[in-house]
């Protein structure tokens, strides 16, 4: 007997009304009124009293009733009791839009190979600030994240990274005039980045700032959602953009760009791995943290 007959008659008796349990079950009166004339047929019993407007169960009914209870909660603890033992493999991670770029497609192929019963994997990208507001309420297992300022982590682990290499990149046509100022160079042209205020403007606007420069002296700004269009743009000649150099290796058009730091500004900026204590209950997370490491030649002491 399948538990749906079981559940059927207990909600038919539980509301005396086939109109009420089928409400209540969302299937359609005749399904119900099926289901209970089934198990009629099986037991070669009637099992519901009819005769009045409220329908009750019979001498019969009444042993279903309570075998049909105790049916339904053993079936109820066993599903407890396996999604105790059987932990789901599953793994939600975040990470800043550079390395979920240039670095994450590569880590997931290797995860999926290794982890072939993994049942369930979330990626998303944002802010620092929105990822690690993120891992304080428990939304993601890990992050990774590359950022221009320290953050106060409460009682997040952390493990360093390489820094990201941050650089000008133009295309191959252009060329700084060895007499000329640089920067008054890239001024001229226009500036490519994104519209969410990413952490490699930031950092360019911290540059600027130390030499009482502004990123507005740029001849126009653009943005863009991804760096594929920056980077499709710079490779056709038209302006400078200041991105991690990670990006420019990884696209098709690398060849046809040219990268190069500015004498006096910093081009480095952090890349940290961060992850709660909750990430003890994720089977797959120190798998996946060991392949970021692998990824990016990092060995722990």
């Amino acid at each position: 007997m399948e538990s749906v007959y079981l559940k059927t008659f207990l909600e038919v008796v539980r509301t005396g009304s086939v109109t009420k349990a089928a409400e209540n079950l969302c299937v359609s009166q005749p399904a119900v009124s099926r289901r209970i004339k089934f198990m009629e047929v099986q037991y070669d019993c009637l099992l519901l009293n009819r005769g009045n407007n409220l329908l009750t169960a019979t001498a019969h009914g009444k042993v279903v009733q309570e075998k049909a209870e105790q049916i339904l909660t053993l079936e109820q603890d066993l599903l407890s009791e396996m999604k105790r033992v059987i932990t789901r493999k599953k793994l939600t991670f975040a990470c800043t839009p550079t390395f979920g770029t240039a670095h994450l497609p590569k880590i997931q192929k290797n995860l999926i190979h290794s982890q072939a019963d993994i049942t369930e994997l979330n990626f998303t990208l944002g802010n620092p600030e929105d990822i690690l507001e993120g891992l304080k309420g428990g939304r993601y297992d890990l992050a990774v994240v590359e950022h221009c300022q320290e953050y106060d982590l409460g009682m997040l682990h952390t493990i360093s990274l390489p820094d990201d290499d941050v650089v000008f990149v133009t295309g191959q046509t252009f060329h700084i005039a060895p007499l000329e100022d640089p920067l008054e160079q890239l001024f001229k042209l226009t500036l490519y980045g994104r519209n969410d205020g990413c952490c490699s403007r930031k950092l360019l606007e911290k540059n600027l700032q130390v030499i009482g420069r502004q990123i507005g002296e740029f001849r126009r700004i653009l943005g863009f959602d991804d760096f594929r269009s920056i980077i499709d743009h710079l490779a056709d000649g038209d302006g400078v953009a200041f991105l991690s150099k990670d990006l420019i290796k990884k696209h098709p058009k690398s060849r046809d760009l040219n990268s190069f730091h500015l004498p006096g500004f910093t081009h480095s900026r952090k890349r940290t791995l961060v992850f709660s204590d909750t990430l003890h209950d994720c089977k797959v997370g120190e798998p996946f943290i060991d392949l970021v490491l692998a990824h990016l030649q990092v060995k722990i002491k």
